[in-house]
């Protein structure tokens, strides 16, 4: 199933497992562990998500935070969901 949808996406009439594709997405979803992937898209240059509004991202295994490297990854991601070309990123 996954092989078809990536196919369509892609553009492409076959998909196998482990093949590289790029495609057009439709949605997307994510986990609060992304906060270290936003920060580090943040740190390289990046200001903002293509489509906020086609992005999913539950916050489920660090809410509340436990810590404050997890309270900064949590605010990562609502602030670039939220507002986009906001986040100032500090080294």
């Amino acid at each position: 199933m996954a092989e078809k949808i990536l196919a369509r996406a892609s553009g492409q009439k076959e998909v196998r497992p482990f093949d590289y594709v790029t495609a057009k997405l439709d949605r997307a979803m994510g986990h609060e562990s992304l906060g270290g992937s936003f920060l580090g898209m943040m740190r390289a240059g990046a200001d903002r998500v293509w489509d906020a509004g086609k992005i999913a991202v539950v916050l489920d295994h660090y809410t509340p935070a436990p810590d404050e490297k997890a309270a900064v990854g949590l605010s990562a991601i609502v602030t670039i969901l939220f507002y986009p070309g906001s986040l100032a990123v500090n080294e």
